[in-house]
């Protein structure tokens, strides 16, 4: 898993959402390469790729190449919400000293099975079992939650519009 190590002032970022790539965000003034390209998913029928700086390690992009099924309301949902998990401003900084190679593009994988689900206007993407969220590192419209172990469990895209949940489900439903 991810562990961060700390965190970079928020900065500009994008979400894209279209009827290929169904998520994708972008935070250019922070992209280097070489980077990390940390992949989970059960990389068949689902992946979920997470660029991270070499220099700085912050997450610069999160590509939901292939997402499973979504759900509008998943039913664990309820027993995460315990309070509210404190939300962050900025970009997470992660560990790559493992992963990192100064001189070449590195890709990771590290197979989860995702979970997917729609809450409100958010679309959660769990890459660990469903667990308590203890934060929010958040930038734009793109939070990242960390567990009590102070990795990412989970990625969350916030404020969709109906026509972008709309043009999300038909690419990751069965």
């Amino acid at each position: 898993m991810l562990k961060v190590i700390g965190k970079l002032d928020p900065e500009d970022s994008s979400l894209t959402v279209d009827e290929y790539v169904p998520v994708s965000f972008r935070c250019p003034s922070v992209s280097s390469v070489p980077s990390v390209w940390w992949r989970t998913g059960n990389l068949k029928t689902s992946l979920l790729e997470i660029g991270i700086s070499n220099s700085i390690k912050a997450i610069y992009d999160v590509t939901a190449v292939i997402l499973p099924e979504v759900s509008i309301r998943h039913s664990s949902f309820d027993d995460l919400v315990q309070g509210s998990p404190e939300e962050i401003s900025g970009l997470p900084l992660v560990d790559i000293a493992d992963l990192a190679d100064d001189d070449r593009i590195v890709y990771a994988d590290e197979p989860h099975e995702l979970i997917s689900y729609f809450e409100g206007d958010s679309l959660y993407i769990w890459f660990e079992e469903i667990t308590v969220v203890s934060k929010y590192y958040k930038t734009g419209r793109i939070a990242f939650g960390v567990n009590a172990l102070n990795e990412i469990c989970c990625v969350r895209a916030d404020s969709l519009s109906s026509f972008e949940i709309d043009m999300i489900k038909p690419t990751i439903e069965n």
